[in-house]
């Protein structure tokens, strides 16, 4: 539960579990560098938020985005690792139902334009790591930057 007394920064950087039944839950990591995509220099103070992304029903009815965790990049461009419990695949039992899973991350940094990554895959024990190239906004016209990772579909 998130205590409403304790400072906005404190609240953001707990990691909110997936409520279990008491069975063993199987966690990766996720680790992130954010870095210019032209000169490949770290950016400091860029803000990364981790969302559990969650479609119900088979003709996607319904939708819930839940923020996970909010780190600000050092000046390494790096954020801390993030545990995560590992998403398995889509539960079909029924169309009403059917639930996917997914983590989604978002990027942001002033002067910069805004990034989306969609479909973060978490494996076991294993840490998977994003380099995230920003490019610096050039014009006044609004743009966001999208990364889709291909669902692996399995047989």
């Amino acid at each position: 539960m998130i205590d409403a007394t304790k400072p906005y920064r404190a609240r953001n950087n707990i990691i909110k579990k997936l409520e279990t039944n008491n069975e063993a839950v199987v966690t990766g990591f996720l680790e992130v560098i954010v870095l210019e995509d032209e000169s490949g220099i770290p950016i400091g103070g860029a803000e990364v938020s981790v969302y559990r992304f969650s479609i119900r029903g088979i003709n996607v009815t319904a939708g819930e985005e839940v923020l996970i965790v909010t780190h600000t990049t050092d000046e390494n461009g790096k954020i801390q690792i993030i545990e995560l419990p590992v998403l398995h695949g889509p539960d079909i039992s029924n169309e009403s139902d059917f639930v996917h899973l997914q983590y989604h991350m978002t990027v942001n940094a002033f002067g910069y334009y805004p990034i989306t990554v969609i479909n973060i895959e978490i494996f076991p024990d294993i840490t998977t790591l994003f380099r995230v190239n920003m490019s610096p906004i050039t014009t006044r016209q609004p743009r966001s930057e999208f990364i889709i990772i291909p669902e692996k579909h399995q047989i």
